[in-house]
């Protein structure tokens, strides 16, 4: 994980509509998309459903792994991954 110059860039790819995002503010990489769903009634304007989800990656693992480091902290925690997917593309 380290690296000598700027934070690791992920290769993954986001398909199926999904757009990858990483917010420098929480140091957290998401995936995002939005659908029209239904117009309103009386209303031209659609309604619109938005879906993320955050996830760990080479990037915003670096950064947290630098904030453990830069801070002394002792360990960290993984949550459990138990419900991980095994036949993901990335």
């Amino acid at each position: 994980m380290r690296q000598q110059t700027g934070p690791l860039i992920n290769s993954c790819n986001a398909k199926n509509e999904w757009s990858r995002k990483f917010d420098s503010n929480t140091s957290t990489t998401y995936l995002y998309k939005s659908g029209a769903s239904s117009l309103v009634t009386g209303s031209p304007t659609p309604l619109y459903k938005y879906y993320y989800i955050s996830y760990e990656d080479p990037q915003s693992i670096q950064y947290k792994l630098k904030l453990i480091i830069n801070s002394s902290y002792g360990g960290i925690a993984i949550s459990d991954l138990y419900a991980d997917s095994s036949n993901s593309e990335c």
